[in-house]
């Protein structure tokens, strides 16, 4: 699945983690923090993540989380 995903976002161009920020909004619960889950795939493919928080994919963090992502993006890539 890992793979598939990489190889579209590349065919979108450029996708590297020095230009990318990975950002998810699944739930906190344990179940989602396995290993093999894909959102930790992504985390360790690019190397950083920024959590949302949500439920079912939904962000659920607001105006402060939007802000506090903004200040995580990488700038001028």
């Amino acid at each position: 699945m890992l793979s598939k995903s990489l190889i579209a976002l590349h065919n979108h161009g450029q996708v590297t983690p020095e230009n990318t920020l990975f950002v998810q909004s699944i739930c906190a619960d344990e179940i989602n923090h396995d290993p093999s889950h894909l959102v930790n795939l992504f985390a360790s493919e690019y190397g950083r993540f920024f959590d949302l928080g949500g439920l079912a994919g939904v962000p659920f963090g607001g105006k402060s989380a939007f802000r506090s992502l903004c200040r995580h993006m990488p700038v001028g890539e």
